[in-house]
């Protein structure tokens, strides 16, 4: 993958009443409807399939993905099923929506997954940030209906 990817990817959210998708805009573009859930704060979107961003088999990524899910109940932190993709859906990652956690916690979660970058989602913003922080785009975002 390259950081274009990155900064093209959609990530669609299961929350228990809808499914929504978000999508990167133009750069201080942002919906006026980020979720309630979340108070205001920054959340993050972490995967664990696909380390270094090569192709991994289903099941090393189902395992990855169970271990990914079990370190973040034992963190105790509020998760949201997700998925990252390219724009028509073609390469999916299973990923998670984490509350409650800062940017540190997150990128060390990625480190810890072997992933090249997370996704931050705030108010303001849409990021992708480099796990080993060399790299961090900011974007839009809008959302569409999942």
């Amino acid at each position: 993958m390259t950081w274009g990817d990155y900064e093209n990817a959609h990530v669609r959210v299961h929350f228990t009443d809808r499914t929504v998708i978000i999508e990167p805009a133009a750069p201080g573009q942002v919906g006026d409807d980020f979720p309630a859930e979340f108070g205001g704060e920054t959340v993050f979107i972490i995967t664990a399939h696909d380390p270094c961003g090569e192709p991994a088999t289903a099941e090393a990524n189902a395992a990855a993905e169970q271990r990914l899910s079990a370190t973040l109940d034992a963190l105790g932190v509020t998760r949201y099923r997700a998925e990252g993709g390219d724009a028509e859906w073609v390469h999916v990652e299973a990923s998670e929506l984490v509350v409650g956690v800062d940017e540190a916690t997150a990128l060390k979660l990625g480190r810890e997954f072997g992933q090249v970058a997370i996704f931050g989602w705030s108010p303001e913003a849409w990021e992708i940030i480099a796990c080993d922080g060399t790299q961090r785009t900011t974007l839009g975002w809008q959302l569409l209906p999942g």
